[in-house]
């Protein structure tokens, strides 16, 4: 005698496993299309059956290694985009795909970094992530200081997040995201509360950052670089930041004494980074990062993708002789 249960997971594997089609199995079971329907509503409902669009499945499978062939990334996930004029959306997708990536990852960890930016705050809001797939010794430390006047898109925030949600423990970077002098900076970084953070950024093994660039990122929105170092950044050449790292168009730094006014991790820490950034606005920056190996996961868009892709095949062309359209 089958059990309701069993029905259920019966209904469930013809529909979803084998692809017959509602009516089908209602012929096959000799119960009504619209019980086969209510059947597999209560499957969901009752967990038999869990739908998870896995990134590997729903991404653009092509461009993505496409973007890892040509810029020697571990890995790319890159999300649909059809809303270019709405950052707010976008950025949501980002943060939810950074999120699906991430998702079984937590267990095969102990010291996971976070960096700052409104991308990030939206990856923080979406993470859901089972108890049993998460390292129960998870560590999450910022990379940043943690001291910026708003709230909710610093370190701090995104981070005691995250390690909410996954039962971990939280590590801050209690001190000024800048101060005014390179010697106040290393006074600070030599306090024991911001030095033993410092320490255990050094065993890092997987980190989330977001790229700004020079006209809106977070560094410039927050005013913590002044004017007129954003006139040199600019005279220089700067295309993008992370963590306070302004690099050229290749991944060079730029103006270095200005990175020793901040407080925070090296722009590459220890083991693999993990940037999410999108927008054509962001493509520039997102270049610079890849050309100067200062990422080795870029989450990011369809649009910005092929931007990118777009960009490294007109700077071949460049080089064979061709015309730059």
């Amino acid at each position: 005698m089958f059990s309701k249960i069993d029905i259920l997971v019966k209904i469930s594997w013809l529909y979803y496993v084998r692809n017959f089609t509602q009516a089908e199995i209602a012929s096959k079971l000799y119960i009504s299309r619209a019980k086969v329907q209510r059947m597999l509503i209560k499957a969901k409902e009752e967990g038999i059956v869990q739908i998870k669009i896995v990134h590997q499945r729903y991404n653009l499978l092509s461009l993505e290694e496409t973007l890892k062939d040509i810029f020697h990334l571990d890995d790319a996930v890159i999300v649909p985009s059809n809303y270019s004029s709405n950052g707010k959306l976008l950025k949501e997708d980002l943060g939810k795909a950074a999120a699906l990536y991430l998702d079984d990852k937590f267990s095969q960890i102990e010291f996971f970094g976070v960096g700052m930016g409104d991308t990030l705050k939206y990856f923080a809001d979406t993470l859901v992530s089972e108890t049993k797939l998460v390292n129960k010794d998870l560590k999450i430390i910022s990379l940043f200081g943690n001291l910026l006047p708003n709230v909710s898109w610093n370190p701090y925030s995104i981070g005691s997040k995250i390690a909410e949600k996954l039962n971990a423990s939280f590590y801050g970077l209690w001190a000024p995201a800048r101060v005014d002098s390179i010697e106040v900076a290393q006074l600070i970084k030599d306090q024991d509360l911001v030095r033993n953070t410092l320490s255990m950024i050094e065993k890092v093994e997987l980190s989330i950052v977001g790229i700004g660039n020079i006209k809106n990122g977070l560094i410039t929105k927050y005013g913590l670089e002044d004017k007129g170092e954003l006139k040199n950044l600019i005279k220089e050449g700067v295309v993008g930041e992370i963590l306070g790292y302004w690099f050229d168009i290749n991944g060079l730094q730029v103006l270095p004494k200005l990175r020793e006014k901040l407080i925070g991790a090296p722009v590459k820490v220890p083991g693999k980074t993990i940037a999410v950034a999108g927008g054509l606005e962001k493509t520039k920056a997102i270049v610079g990062a890849l050309r100067g190996r200062l990422i080795d996961i870029l989450i990011t868009d369809e649009a910005c993708a092929k931007n990118l892709v777009s960009k490294h095949n007109k700077t071949i062309d460049k080089k064979l002789g061709g015309k730059i359209i």
